[in-house]
């Protein structure tokens, strides 16, 4: 058994504490934390009292399963361990680094708050369209005017944009955005890409090289379209540093995001969950792989184009279908078109548990319980 003590990070503003035990005691243990043992402290005593108390009553019998508990000030991060534990730089090591993945199905992240900001709501070419005439362009109703979809999503001290398009300049003004620790990228579409060049003050405030997640195609593409990225030494151009993911789970300020693999017609395309939050957008399948990964979630957001059918969006009665079927507590719409309808005449339409999102919208969403 070991625990470490004062672990912290560059990216963080909390500490957490760090210990194992065995599974057959989760339950009775995470029972601790929901009754409020720590009461939400950010204090290093009460969470090394909560550790020492824990693993005074543990049992470690031959052969048990090993699993790590992160203690955050908002939950538990729980993580298989199958392989030999050291102590490395004061940090938990399994085959030489962090092991931040943990099993949708037993070992998870319980009753850690993910708060999430829509930045942006609408498709392409968001709403109003240039030109267009139409009700819903010409509508006063603040909820109908649709910057290009976008979600912030902040958890455990650290801010995660998904998807930086056109409008990304505008959007963390209007959202007020003074910080930025990532950006995850679904796809390499422009209307989710073009707006990459405006990480830049994120650059200057932080001192740093902003992470960007995303797959090879989605790099090689980011490559060809903001050449001078990669290649200029010209002082003053956005800094990054690249990530790449495919379908397993990845590391973000020590949270874990599972993709959601998904289609968007033929193009294979990400979702992301992060604890009991999910993100869908420019998606006409969902993967039996997703399905799995979506158990349990507390808020999903799925895209609902229009009404008439579309070659590579959900449609709103097949959006509302899927939400029934994944079963999330509140489930969202989000890359609305004009086509769409009014914001407020859609939504009385929509049954309970699910409605429209729109740019601006803030909500929480908590991890599965542990009942």
């Amino acid at each position: 058994v070991f625990m470490t003590e004062h672990l912290s990070h560059a990216a963080f503003t909390y500490v957490p504490t760090a210990f194992f035990f065995t599974i057959n005691r989760i339950r009775e243990l995470l029972i601790v934390r929901r009754n409020g043992f720590c009461d939400g402290t950010r204090s290093t005593s009460c969470t090394e009292e909560m550790a020492n108390d824990l693993l005074s009553s543990a049992y470690f019998g031959e052969g048990s399963i090993q699993i790590l508990i992160q203690i955050h000030p908002k939950g538990f991060l729980l993580c298989r361990e199958n392989d030999a534990i050291g102590i490395q730089n004061d940090l938990v090591f399994g085959e030489g680094r962090f092991q931040q993945m943990y099993d949708l199905n037993s070992a998870y992240l319980c009753d850690m708050e993910v708060e999430f900001t829509f930045l942006g709501t609408g498709t392409s070419q968001g709403v109003p369209i240039i030109a267009c005439e139409c009700g819903v362009c010409s509508s006063s109703d603040a909820r109908d005017q649709r910057l290009r979809s976008s979600v912030l999503v902040q958890v455990a001290g650290v801010s995660v944009v998904i998807d930086t398009g056109p409008d990304f300049r505008q959007q963390c003004l209007r959202a007020g955005v003074k910080a930025l620790d990532a950006v995850v990228f679904t796809h390499e579409h422009k209307d989710h890409v073009a707006g990459l060049d405006d990480i830049r003050p994120f650059n200057f405030r932080s001192g740093r090289d902003m992470p960007i997640f995303a797959t090879e195609r989605v790099q090689e593409a980011l490559q060809r379209e903001f050449k001078y990225i990669f290649e200029s030494t010209y002082p003053g151009v956005p800094k990054v540093s690249m990530h790449t993911i495919d379908t397993d789970e990845f590391d973000i300020g020590g949270v874990a995001w599972w993709p959601l693999l998904l289609h968007h017609h033929k193009l294979p395309v990400l979702g992301f969950r992060v604890g009991g939050f999910a993100y869908i957008t420019d998606a006409n399948q969902i993967s039996e792989q997703a399905l799995a990964r979506l158990n349990g979630v507390d808020v999903l957001v799925l895209n609902a184009l229009r009404r008439e059918p579309h070659l590579s969006h959900f449609t709103l009665d097949e959006a509302v279908d899927w939400a029934k079927r994944i079963g999330a507590r509140q489930t969202y719409f989000t890359h609305i078109s004009h086509q769409l309808g009014h914001h407020a005449d859609v939504e009385r339409e929509l049954p309970p548990g699910i409605g429209l999102a729109h740019d601006g919208l803030k909500g929480v969403a908590f991890g599965k319980g542990c009942d």
